[in-house]
């Protein structure tokens, strides 16, 4: 990182060897009347979001309409990553590569807020991420032809090959220039020509949307209520990272995993290497202390003009001296990574025995101070002093002396002080006040003399001066600026050469984030039952537990369960009272998921996966206010976007569908939504999850079958028995017409979780065994168990059961399963001939419509007893029929249920025709 002096509205002046002639005018970047609309309907996002990252934006318009480019930078940690997508009406790609990047800010051209209505890509970006600030751009500075020439004429060597796949990357090009813009004239951050790592990212890696990661406690916990519970993530649970880089890194592929089978693959070697090499294990988690701020480097390759130029002299000098240590840190490194003899590790151990480091260290050693980290509690103040080596300069030693005798004298004259006023005084340092004293008052007993000047109290703390060691401070203040200024004279020159191997950085980098997993990784590995995943076309865990339940603050024994999906059986109904285990079970068929493509083991006994492009979620039953939406609306939202963005390796995971409306229509739209993805059906070639070639943009993706129907019409597709994907898809439900997809389609299978019924006081409890077991739940009336079991009021409960016998009594089931027999008992039929005119006044009584819609029902009862009756029609007038129900005699019922309608109309004629 290097320093140049800054006026506004003039020219940046010539120092440290960098000519920078541009104008800087802030004015000219953003529109300040956009932004401040912007500012005030959006949540202040300093407290929510301690990102430094900073998003551009822009999307084709017209026929480019979905063609989104994305570029980003991080001003911690400078690299400048660049997408281009090609994404769908609900940009999920858009979206899910912004939660990936995790932005403070996001920069849009401010000609799409001029749009009525707000184009759908803003509103997903408001909805999604409401506390991350907007940025209105001019739109001139999204210029592509500026972006490409600025790329390259600051990407290093190594990231010159880049230029060649961007050139045609017109919308991420654009975005480029207006980052770089925006950079450079409002965050005042410029960068050495070839200094600047670019990567372009391709999408290859699973997408999880931002409620699912949200629901599935990837970062965060539900519950906020302790500060225990924070911790309840998957993210707390994986994080065991020494360096702050290595966990951005698995932040990004928590939220995003790979779908590189060999990647997954060498990561699984690197765990499997350092479990059994415990000892080096421990010495490189150790070791990757000394690279916490390995990040930090990448300022190097910044030019930053600032008003305060002593800080970022100090932050120059601070950068020279993590570079000397970090360095120093790498030989140490490569001998503990040669010691792990794996091909998984040749790369790390390449790049570490360099010979570029050896000749950066030593360029370093000449100049800067040996063993100047060493005493970690020294102060920065000191280090920044004798940063450079003693003879290097006459002018820094010289001051150095002036700088020690002075200080030796405000010793002195505080042992005075001390004798003389017979207080427990100490003399102590800080950047902003240089040397001053405290003294520690107990409960404010103490008063100072008169002679000392308080300069604040904290505490029991009073923090004082003099007036003659003001004028000592003063002169080191004047001697310490000094110095700091020719050691950074100094210290810029070896930074420009640092500069030059900025690639060796970054690849240096690179390394400390890949084993800085790994070695995280590890750590999770040693826990007892998790085992390595192999990957193959189906899904079996055996003795799998949801990984969070490990470290949860219950001390109940952790209960296993076992998992199958494959393509000819994908769809599983999973049943069962409330609090048996569904959620968590289905929640931890998830989690395993993203586990197995982060890398990591997995907690089970043994795990086969197979690799999934697309996660979904329909969890919870949450309304949204701020879009004026009810919970059902809401859910109606999310099974409109699984449906729409299904895939044939997609993973499903849904918690009782449609239980926020009335239960019979929700029943009956649940049914024909699983019908809906029972029938769905795709095309998973061999390289399928392999990154298409960028240059390749006529190349159409095999996949695309993603959205077909059972039978296959793709003319001139050699398709193959192994080809034929469906989704797995595992549903929770109380519905228990569901279970009934089982008969009709051979790939929907129901499941259990096991529940034992007990009485207890002559009230049946339940005792959860958590297990899964084939079938259908077979208990009923279990809501009513469970209230006993939560000592609900007796007197609700009984009527409450009263209600419960008087409703299957009479429902409709008994309806719909009733064999219609053909031959009439004689003895009945005499009976029910003698009871004609109360059958006849009983109807009378009725009113005209209700006498219709029973009439549609015995038509419908009276039909061939092998055809499937319409589920829809009968779910529609079930509630009313069980209303009629109730004002039907018990004779008049045993008549409906033995007789055709033709029948009982013939004996209502002849009771009319007597009457």
């Amino acid at each position: 990182m290097n320093v140049v002096g800054k006026k506004r509205g003039k020219e940046y002046k010539q120092a440290l060897n960098f000519e920078i002639k541009d104008d800087v005018n802030p004015e000219k970047i953003v529109n300040k009347r956009l932004l401040h609309e912007l500012s005030t309907s959006t949540n202040n996002p300093s407290t929510l979001n301690d990102s430094t990252l900073i998003l551009s934006l822009t999307e084709g318009r017209g026929q480019a309409r979905g063609e989104v480019g994305i570029a980003a930078l991080n001003i911690d940690s400078p690299y400048i990553i660049l997408c281009q997508l090609s994404d769908g009406i609900h940009y999920t790609d858009t979206i899910n590569k912004i939660q990936v990047l995790n932005p403070s800010k996001i920069l849009l051209p401010d000609t799409i807020f001029e749009t009525v209505p707000l184009p759908k890509l803003i509103e997903r970006i408001k909805e999604n991420f409401p506390n991350i600030s907007i940025i209105p751009i001019q739109r001139r500075h999204f210029n592509d032809k500026f972006g490409y020439e600025q790329i390259s004429k600051l990407c290093s060597r190594k990231s010159f090959n880049i230029l060649q796949i961007i050139s045609r990357k017109y919308y991420c090009l654009s975005s480029a220039s207006a980052l770089l813009s925006y950079l450079k004239n409002v965050a005042l951050v410029n960068f050495a020509e070839s200094c600047l790592k670019v990567d372009y990212q391709t999408k290859g890696g699973m997408m999880i949307d931002t409620q699912t990661s949200v629901r599935l406690e990837l970062l965060y916990s539900l519950n906020i209520e302790s500060s225990a519970s924070k911790k309840f993530s998957l993210y707390d649970l994986l994080n065991k990272c020494e360096t702050r880089i290595g966990q951005r890194h698995l932040r990004a592929n928590i939220l995003e995993p790979s779908c590189d089978v060999e990647f997954i693959e060498k990561r699984h070697e690197q765990i499997k290497i350092l479990i059994d090499n415990e000892d080096a294990q421990t010495c490189l988690k150790e070791n990757l202390k000394n690279f916490r701020m390995v990040e930090t480097l990448l300022k190097i390759s910044c030019i930053t003009p600032v008003n305060d130029l002593e800080k970022a002299i100090q932050t120059n000098i601070h950068l020279a001296l993590l570079l000397k240590n970090s360095l120093e840190a790498v030989k140490p490194l490569a001998a503990i990574v040669s010691e792990l003899s794996s091909e998984s590790f040749e790369d790390a151990q390449l790049l570490l025995s360099s010979d570029i480091f050896n000749d950066l260290i030593a360029k370093i050693n000449i100049l800067v101070q040996p063993n100047i980290h060493e005493n970690r509690l020294a102060q920065k103040h000191y280090q920044y002093l004798y940063a450079v080596r003693s003879n290097c300069n006459e002018t820094i030693d010289f001051l150095r002396h002036i700088y020690s005798e002075t200080v030796d004298k405000i010793r002195v004259y505080v042992d005075e002080l001390t004798e003389k006023s017979l207080l427990p005084i100490k003399l102590i340092h800080s950047t902003k006040l240089g040397y001053h004293l405290v003294l520690k008052s107990i409960n404010n007993c103490l008063q100072a003399p008169s002679t000392f000047e308080t300069i604040y109290k904290k505490g029991n703390n009073v923090y004082m001066t003099t007036a003659e060691l003001i004028t000592y401070n003063d002169k080191t203040m004047l001697i310490s600026n000094d110095l700091i200024r020719l050691s950074n004279t100094l210290l810029c020159d070896l930074l420009f050469e640092a500069a030059k191997e900025i690639d060796a950085i970054y690849h240096l980098i690179g390394v400390i984030i890949d084993l800085d997993i790994a070695q995280s990784l590890a750590e999770i590995a040693k826990l007892e039952s998790f085992c390595c995943p192999t990957f193959t076309r189906v899904l079996r865990l055996e003795d799998a537990y949801h990984p969070m339940l490990q470290g949860s603050r219950t001390k109940v024994d952790v209960i296993k369960n076992n998992a199958i999906a494959t393509p000819q059986y994908n769809f599983y109904l999973i049943t069962g009272p409330n609090m048996s285990g569904k959620t968590v079970y289905i929640k931890m068929i998830a989690i395993i998921q993203i586990m197995a493509q982060i890398g990591s083991f997995l907690p089970a006994k043994t795990a086969t996966i197979r690799l999934c492009d697309k996660i979904f979620s329909r969890l919870g039953f949450q309304d949204n206010i701020e879009q004026n939406a009810s919970s059902f609306s809401v859910e109606l939202r999310d099974m409109d976007y699984i449906y729409n963005n299904l895939t044939p390796n997609s993973l499903i995971i849904m918690d009782e569908l449609c239980r926020s409306t009335d239960p019979q229509e929700g029943e009956a739209l649940c049914y024909a939504f699983c019908e809906k993805l029972l029938s769905f059906i795709g095309i998973s070639y061999d390289d399928y999850f392999q990154i298409s070639s960028e240059n390749d943009n006529s190349q159409t993706n095999k996949s695309a079958g993603s959205k077909s129907s059972s039978s296959l019409n793709i003319k001139g597709a050699n398709i193959k028995l192994k080809d034929i994907a469906r989704p797995f898809i595992f549903l929770t439900t109380h519905f228990s017409e569901l279970t009934k997809l089982s008969e009709k389609y051979n790939n929907a299978i129901n499941v259990h979780m096991v529940v034992e019924e007990k009485m207890n006081d002559d009230k049946i409890v339940l005792n959860f065994k958590y297990r899964v077991q084939s079938g259908p739940s077979t208990l009923k009336s279990y809501g009513l168990a469970l209230s006993n079991m939560v000592r609900f009021p007796s007197s609700i409960l009984d009527k409450a059961e009263e209600l419960i016998t008087k409703i299957n009594d009479e429902s409709i089931v008994g309806f719909i399963n009733a064999e219609i027999k053909l031959k009439r008992n004689e003895d009945l039929s005499k009976s029910i001939n003698n009871s004609t005119d109360e059958i006849y006044n009983e109807i009378t009584d009725m009113e005209k419509d209700v006498i219709d819609l029973y009439s549609y029902i015995l038509l419908l009862m009276s039909t061939d007893s092998d055809k499937t009756y319409d589920y829809i029609s009968v779910s529609v007038i079930n509630q009313k029929l069980k209303q009629l129900i109730e004002t039907m005699s018990p004779a008049f019922q045993n008549l409906l249920k033995e007789e055709s309608l033709e029948h009982i109309m013939s004996m209502l004629n002849a009771s009319c025709s007597s009457i």
